[in-house]
């Protein structure tokens, strides 16, 4: 029989006695392990020590992590004071290793031993990254034809001081501002010591480690694409040569999401899809409709253009959707669904990355995200963090919920 994943998430008055509970949930553990930590920005200070912490009660040496703006576990989602939550997997030293930090493009080369990747042939990266890096996209851009690998994890929510971790060895650990717990190959005694940060890191693993993972976009369209004839700067100024407005309004009005014929053109109701309607840029040679969510910032209506989050350019598409905590919940369970049909066998743990504008901002409080996912999922040992931004297949989202399942 194969060893159990087991987690824990907990949340208390201090970090010492989340971290506690947490690790004496789960312990001993009596087999080659490595662990995965996520903490909220409360207890972003005394990340080494909960490491320190959770090796010394659960027998785990090796630990990869990040900080978020929450964390989640089975049926729990906590976002204020200290909370921790923790996923150990039973997985053999051979089937991963940790992924050095790499803070700028020309780091990817070097990244990852041969002889390592000869033999373990990874296919899934579990990556974190430090948002305020602005060579990170860069990084996820090569990472995954360097290593032949999908990449799936989080940019880090963290305070102005500390963040993510990678350890391996003696339990010594380097870290990340916004990543994962990196090995300190210069230590040589035991204990964690100073965790940095400033680039992309984390945890490969290799073909024995089977998983499968799923994309909730939260998000409905309420159209189809359309051509960007025309940029006035960071303005969209023109789709299918109409003024980019006529063109949301024609589609929130198809929808039945604008009245067609207000007394006023600012009578509409326009105004009051405010945070529901957003922009999104399909993703070029999809299969599965794919598209990356983005802001609708400003709308410009003397001149009927259109502000939005994202780096445009003539000739790319755009096409808007609606997010509400229905259409969210209804792709949420119909994701989990799908992931499940996909398994050949029951899931053993559960790792979910979800963006911090979701969870109770979205779904509504009493830990709604996390209690759709268990009634569909499970009691299937789970942790994850809620992120700055959600990375699977090699790209980043915003509005998302990935889903990992280890087999």
């Amino acid at each position: 029989m194969k060893p159990r994943f087991r987690s824990m998430a907990a949340q208390a008055h201090d970090w010492r006695t989340a971290a506690m509970i947490c690790a004496e949930a789960v312990a001993p553990v009596d087999h080659a392990a490595l662990g995965l930590v996520y903490v909220t920005e409360a207890v972003a200070a005394h990340l080494p020590e909960v490491v320190s912490l959770l090796s010394a009660t659960t027998g785990v040496r090796h630990w990869a992590g990040t900080i978020g703006a929450g964390v989640c576990g089975i049926n729990e989602e906590f976002f204020s004071g200290a909370a921790v939550s923790i996923l150990i997997l039973p997985l053999e030293e051979d089937d991963w290793t940790f992924l050095p930090s790499l803070r700028q493009p020309e780091d990817v080369a070097d990244a990852i031993p041969e002889d390592w990747m000869q033999t373990a042939r990874p296919l899934v990266g579990l990556v974190h990254g430090d948002p305020r890096n602005e060579a990170i996209p860069g990084i996820i851009d090569l990472l995954p034809e360097a290593i032949d690998s999908y990449l799936v994890g989080g940019l880090t929510v963290l305070p102005d001081s500390l963040s993510h971790l990678g350890t391996k060895g003696l339990g010594s650990v380097g870290g990340h501002i916004a990543g994962t717990l990196v090995p300190d190959h210069h230590g040589e005694q035991p204990g964690f010591e100073t965790i940095t940060g400033g680039g992309l890191s984390g945890v490969l693993f290799g073909a024995d480690v089977p998983v499968v993972v799923g994309l909730s976009q939260g998000c409905q369209p309420i159209g189809p694409p359309h051509l960007i004839t025309s940029m006035d700067d960071d303005w969209v100024e023109g789709l299918n040569n109409r003024t980019a407005l006529d063109v949301l309004r024609q589609d929130l009005q198809a929808a039945n999401l604008l009245s067609k014929n207000p007394r006023q053109q600012d009578d509409d109701g326009l105004a009051s899809l405010a945070g529901t309607i957003h922009a999104a840029v399909p993703v070029s040679g999809s299969d599965t409709a794919d598209y990356l969510v983005r802001s609708l910032m400003a709308i410009d209506i003397q001149d009927g253009r259109l502000g939005i989050a994202a780096d445009l350019v003539e000739g790319e598409r755009l096409m808007f959707v609606r997010r509400d905590p229905v259409s969210a919940e209804a792709d949420l369970r119909a994701m989990v669904h799908r992931l499940l049909a996909r398994c050949p066998e029951p899931p053993r743990g559960a790792l979910y990355i979800s963006c911090l504008a979701r969870g109770p901002r979205l779904f509504g409080q009493d830990r709604q995200e996390m209690a759709i996912i268990t009634e569909e999922l499970g009691t299937v040992p789970l942790t994850g963090f809620f992120a700055g931004g959600e990375i699977n297949h090699n790209r980043i989202y915003t509005f998302t919920g990935v889903l990992m399942l280890f087999l």
